[in-house]
């Protein structure tokens, strides 16, 4: 199995469920159900003292999410697969704890962990497995990568996400003063345990978005991404004691990245279009190509580059 990618963002606002792309469940019973369920499941049937709860496999309620591509098939035999967010989003939890002072669990657990945090970690373990284990019927390999959407202020979904399944965490933050607040707790979460002494640049980046286009332009938007990036780099640690000319030497900070703002979508369901214009692909989807190559190896990137190239030059010829 690949390298695992968490994206932060809301359950509670599961768009990826409500794809017009996304196929039905073979079986009927299972088509609303989802994440939500699984995690209803898990707390309603767990028994700290003996160590037990149900455990129901998610790759039984993986759907498949056709392409955009006129025939619906994805490039290089690839599948998309979704596991939607589920009907049940009350979850059965007895401990609730600030906010503020939350720290995000690292992935092998803490070395004091509450029974309630060795059954979230456990669970969190089987979930991998399960899906590290599964093979879609006809599919000539697994599941590559798993990316997971997060709720940021329901704090066991962190544990479970940030802290026991992610290899790779991604940011995303708007520019306004919630969302940089917003990113700068998030950090403050992290770096304590998950995040630990010189791994902050190969575990964690930022995605600022939306951003305007043209926001070199725009002295008032420039001033809100420094404010952001500054954020970023206020969680860089010393490394040692060794400096040069009294200042400490400090870790590398994380890839960041803007996103362009794209009205399209804002309002539409679909992909933004990959028409090239005088040669170029649109700005957007340049920086999806950063980002790609940041998170994945090169020879990789390079594939879905060639790939989305021929489409976008198939494309020019019809």
């Amino acid at each position: 199995m690949g390298a695992r990618h968490l994206v932060d963002m809301d359950i509670h606002a599961p768009g990826i469920s409500y794809s017009p792309n996304l196929r039905k469940h073979p079986d009927e019973k299972l088509n609303e159900l989802g994440v939500g369920d699984l995690l209803a499941e898990f707390y309603s049937s767990r028994d700290l003292e003996k160590g037990t709860f149900n455990f129901y496999p998610p790759s039984k309620l993986l759907r498949d999410r056709k392409s955009d591509d006129p025939k619906g098939i994805w490039g290089s035999n690839g599948r998309f697969l979704v596991l939607p967010a589920g009907k049940t989003n009350q979850f059965q939890i007895q401990k609730f704890s600030e906010s503020r002072t939350h720290k995000v669990p690292p992935k092998e657990g803490r070395a004091n962990e509450s029974l309630e945090e060795w059954a979230l970690r456990f669970y969190a373990q089987k979930f991998i497995e399960d899906l590290a284990a599964f093979k879609p019927e006809g599919a000539d390999r697994g599941v590559d990568y798993v990316l997971i959407d997060c709720c940021p202020g329901y704090l066991d979904l962190v544990d479970l996400t940030m802290g026991y399944m992610a290899d790779r965490i991604v940011l995303v933050s708007g520019l306004n003063h919630q969302n940089i607040a917003g990113l700068d707790e998030t950090l403050k979460s992290l770096r304590d345990e998950n995040i630990r002494l010189g791994l902050y640049s190969s575990k964690a980046m930022i995605i600022f978005s939306p951003v305007p286009s043209h926001f070199h332009d725009q002295p008032e938007t420039r001033e809100a991404l420094q404010r952001g990036v500054d954020v970023v780099k206020s969680y860089c640690l010393p490394l040692d004691d060794d400096s040069r000319e009294g200042v400490p030497r400090k870790e590398l900070f994380p890839p960041m990245f803007t996103l362009p703002y794209t009205l399209h979508l804002a309002i539409s369901d679909k992909p933004l279009q990959r028409d090239r214009v005088l040669g170029e692909l649109p700005p957007y989807w340049e920086r999806i190509y950063e980002i790609v190559d940041e998170l994945d190896s090169q020879s990789t990137s390079d594939e879905i580059r060639r790939n989305l190239n021929a489409a976008c030059n198939s494309e020019e010829k019809h």
